[in-house]
C-alpha cells in the first residue's frame, strides 16, 4: 500500500526545500495577476505537512502585506494580524498600497488607518514599499511623510507615486512636508527608489548606493547631473520632467556611468540632447525616449528635432553595434513617428517614441528628418522588419531605409490601403538590392485595407507582384494576409 500511495502521488517524494522553493515563488505579489496572498493562504490548507513547513517560515509571510487585496477581501484588521503575527517580529516587510489608499477625496478609510499603523510600527523592519497616495488627503500624507522621513535600517526598495488630479493643481505642500529629509538620510540598504511627483534631495547619501533609480520631478538638469556624478552602482536610470534651458548647456558638467544597462528618458528634445551629450554610457546600455505627448509645435522646429534624430541615431548607431538586433520597426501614425528594435525575448533595446502633444501631423520635412536619420543606419544582421504606414507617407521617404537590410527574411507591412503595397512591391521588383533575402510579407489590416477579407483587386495586386518577382529577380515571396 505504501508503494502504490508514492506511485500514485510522487509529490510526497519532493524536499521541503523544494517546496519552500515553490512557495516564495508565489508570493511575488507584483505579478499580474495579484493572487499571492490569496494563493499562499489556500496554499497553506492543503495539508498539515504544508501548513507546518509555511508557518515555520515567517520570511514567506513577510512578503503578503498586499493593501489591494486585503481591502478586497473586507475583512482588513484580523488578515494584516494574521500576516503579522506569522511574519514573526524580526522578518522583512513587503507593503503594497497601490489602489487600497483610494484615488478621490473621499474620508480616510479603516483600512487606510490600518495601512499607516502597520507602516508606522514596522517601518525598522520594511524592506520593499510600493505606494500610491492622492497627494490631496492631506491628513493621510501627512501621517505617511511622518513615517517615511524616518531612519529606514532594512529598506531596500521604495516606489512612491504622489498622485495628483486636475482638481490638485497647482499643488502646495503641506507646512512641514519637507522640514524632514527622506529617511532622514538614513538608508543604508536602499538600492531601487522611485519617486513620482515627489520632491527629494538628490543630494543624500542613500543616493550614492541605489542601483535603479526613477527621477520624477522637475529638477533642472544641472543638478540631476551633480547627483548622478556621485553614484558607483548604478544600472537602471529613469528620468521624468527634467529640463535645460538651453543657454545653460555650455554650462553642465561631463560625467560616466561606467555600469548603466538601461536607460529611459521622458524628457523634452533640448534636454534629450543635453543629457545624452554629458553623459557617457557602456556601448550595449539600452535607450527608451518616450517622448509621448511631448512635442509642440516649437519642438518640431528644425533646429531643435534635427539635432535630436541626430544624438539619438548616434546612440542607435553605437548601441547596435555592440548589441546586433534581430528585430526593426518603423512606424509612423497620426501624429506619432517611432524607431525600436522590437526584441521579442527582451523588454529593452533601443526605442525613440516621438508623439506630438497638439494631435496635429508632423511636417513632411520633420518626418523626412526622422527617416533619413535612422535610415543612415545599417542593420546586416537584422532578419525581421515591421514597417507601419498609417499616413500617406511618400515612398522617397522610406526606400532609403529598406536598402540597410541585406538579410532581412520576414517584414510585416501595416499599411492603409493597397495602394501602398502596390508601391512597396513596385519597388522590389525594379530595385533587386532592396531586400534582396525577402522571403515572407505579412500584410496586416489598414484603414481601407482588410486583408483577412480582401476584394478581388487586393488579391489581384499581390499575385501580380508575386508572378513579378520570380520573372525579374527569380527569388519568390510568399504574401501572407495575418489580423495581428
Amino acid at each position: 500500500m505504501e508503494i502504490l500511495s508514492k506511485t500514485v502521488s510522487p509529490v510526497h517524494q519532493l524536499n521541503d526545500d523544494i517546496f519552500l522553493y515553490i512557495f516564495n515563488m508565489n508570493t511575488d505579489m507584483f505579478e499580474e495577476d495579484g493572487a499571492a496572498l490569496i494563493t499562499s493562504f489556500a496554499t497553506s490548507q492543503v495539508c498539515r505537512g504544508w501548513r507546518e513547513l509555511m508557518l515555520e517560515s515567517p520570511k514567506l509571510w513577510g512578503k503578503l502585506l498586499d493593501f489591494d487585496v486585503i481591502g478586497q477581501r473586507k475583512v482588513e484588521a484580523p488578515w494584516v494580524d494574521e500576516l503579522l503575527r506569522r511574519s514573526g517580529s524580526r522578518s522583512a516587510l513587503w507593503i503594497k498600497a497601490q489602489r487600497a489608499l483610494g484615488v478621490d477625496d473621499s474620508p480616510r478609510t479603516e483600512l487606510q488607518d490600518l495601512f499607516l499603523k502597520v507602516l508606522a510600527e514596522n517601518w525598522h523592519r520594511t524592506q520593499l514599499l510600493s505606494v500610491n497616495l492622492r497627494w490631496s488627503k492631506f491628513d493621510l500624507r501627512r501621517a505617511f511623510c511622518n513615517t517615511i522621513s524616518l531612519p529606514a535600517p532594512e529598506l531596500a526598495s521604495f516606489d512612491f507615486t504622489a498622485g495628483i488630479s486636475a482638481e490638485d493643481i497647482p499643488y502646495q505642500p503641506i507646512p512641514g512636508e519637507f522640514e524632514y529629509p527622506l529617511f532622514k538620510n538614513d538608508a543604508p540598504c536602499l538600492r531601487t527608489f522611485k519617486a513620482t511627483l515627489h520632491k527629494f534631495d538628490l543630494r543624500a547619501p542613500w543616493v550614492h548606493h541605489l542601483s535603479d533609480m526613477y527621477i520624477g520631478h522637475s529638477f533642472p538638469l544641472s543638478i540631476v547631473l551633480d547627483a548622478l556624478a556621485t553614484t558607483d552602482n548604478l544600472h537602471h536610470l529613469d528620468i521624468t520632467d527634467v529640463s535645460v534651458h538651453q543657454d545653460d548647456i555650455q554650462h553642465l558638467r561631463r560625467i560616466s556611468l561606467p555600469r548603466l544597462s538601461r536607460l529611459k528618458l521622458s524628457v523634452d528634445a533640448i534636454t534629450c540632447v543635453a543629457f545624452l551629450d554629458h553623459v557617457q554610457t557602456p556601448p550595449d546600455c539600452t535607450l527608451t525616449y518616450n517622448a509621448s505627448n511631448r512635442f509642440s509645435a516649437a519642438e518640431v522646429a528644425e533646429d531643435v528635432f534635427a539635432p535630436l534624430i541626430r544624438r539619438l541615431a548616434k546612440f542607435a548607431r553605437r548601441y547596435f553595434k555592440a548589441v546586433p538586433p534581430i528585430h526593426m520597426a518603423l512606424h509612423r501614425k497620426p501624429g506619432i513617428l517611432c524607431f525600436s528594435d522590437m526584441q521579442p525575448t527582451i523588454s529593452f533595446g533601443f526605442i525613440a517614441l516621438l508623439q506630438r502633444t497638439d494631435g496635429l501631423e508632423f511636417p513632411v520635412n520633420v518626418v523626412n528628418t526622422f527617416f533619413s536619420g535612422f535610415s543612415r543606419l545599417r542593420f546586416p544582421q537584422a532578419t525581421h522588419i515591421w514597417l507601419e504606414l498609417s499616413v500617406e507617407t511618400p515612398a522617397e521617404l522610406w526606400r532609403p531605409f529598406l536598402r540597410r537590410f541585406p538579410s532581412a527574411e520576414v517584414m510585416l507591412i501595416s499599411i492603409r490601403h493597397i495602394d501602398y503595397f502596390t508601391v512597396f512591391a513596385t519597388i522590389l521588383v525594379q530595385t533587386p538590392e532592396v531586400l534582396p533575402s525577402l522571403k515572407t510579407i505579412k500584410l496586416r489590416p489598414g484603414d481601407q485595407f482588410n486583408p483577412i477579407r480582401p476584394n478581388l483587386h487586393d488579391l489581384s495586386v499581390i499575385a501580380l507582384f508575386q508572378a513579378a518577382r520570380i520573372v525579374m529577380t527569380r527569388r519568390p515571396v510568399q504574401v501572407m494576409r495575418v489580423n495581428q
